[in-house]
């Protein structure tokens, strides 16, 4: 372990003298394959284990490797670095993660109900059918992450980066958007009744057949967005860029269009 010595920012990975940063996909696939630490399954009973990183009181299930096993030392390229691991189904609601790098991994059907993260990674991080409802994911970066089907309803995520993510079926009722990015990100079917959008970038989103009835959005940035079929009702749209936007089929019934800007929109 050390400092990596192409970006010299970030601790090296053990094994390597460079940073997954800076490492290139076939440095990262030949580190992971070697440590072993993509086959590592655990199963959590509410326990800190996070915390100091150590296994008191934690349960570990199957542990599964392609190469020997992890070397207690290896344990050292966890701090603050949990990327790529899958906690598949876990309860990680007690679980302190706050400043952790959880890039990559997967935390498909996990219980991370009313969880506050403040400056997690979760870049790339699998979500499906997880269950967040209520979470505090204010500010964080989701960049690409795949969350279909997820319960983030009542969730906060203002200013979050959602760029790219797919919340395909997600549950985002009443959840607090505001000024978060979601552009290119796909809600199609998404659920987003009361949620509060307002400045939120949505550039080309994929929204068709979503449920925004009532939703604000006032203010929100939605230029190129495909809105095929999606629920409208009663939605505030003040402000609301919508130029180029595919509004075909659309319910807009009750919404309120003031100042809109709709050209080049097809309706």
């Amino acid at each position: 372990m050390g400092t990596c010595n192409r970006c010299n920012a970030y601790k090296a990975l053990a094994r390597r003298d460079f940073c997954w940063a800076c490492a290139t996909a076939g440095e990262r696939e030949s580190w992971w394959k070697e440590t072993g630490f993509g086959y590592l399954e655990a199963t959590f009973s509410g326990k800190d284990w996070f915390e100091g990183f150590t296994l008191a009181e934690t349960e570990l299930g199957e542990m599964g490797h392609r190469s020997g096993g992890i070397d207690p030392y290896e344990l050292e390229s966890w701090e603050n670095m949990l990327f790529l691991m899958n906690w598949l189904g876990a309860d990680l609601r007690d679980a302190r993660l706050n400043g952790r790098c959880l890039a990559f991994s997967r935390l498909d059907r996990v219980n991370l109900k009313g969880i506050h993260l403040e400056g997690v990674d979760l870049r790339w991080v699998s979500f499906e059918n997880a269950d967040l409802g209520g979470a505090n994911l204010r500010g964080l970066d989701m960049g690409h992450a795949n969350m279909p089907g997820a319960n983030l309803a009542g969730a906060n995520m203002e200013a979050a980066n959602l760029a790219g993510a797919c919340l395909r079926k997600a549950r985002l009722e009443g959840a607090r958007l505001e000024g978060a990015v979601f552009d290119g990100t796909i809600l199609e079917k998404a659920k987003l009744r009361g949620a509060n959008l307002r400045r939120a970038s949505l550039l080309r989103a994929n929204l068709e057949k979503a449920d925004l009835e009532g939703a604000n959005l006032e203010a929100a940035v939605l230029p190129g967005a495909n809105l095929r079929g999606a629920n409208l009702k009663r939605a505030n749209l003040t402000r609301t860029n919508l130029e180029g936007s595919d509004l075909r089929g659309a319910d807009l019934k009750g919404a309120i269009l003031t100042a809109a800007k709709m050209e080049g929109a097809t309706r």
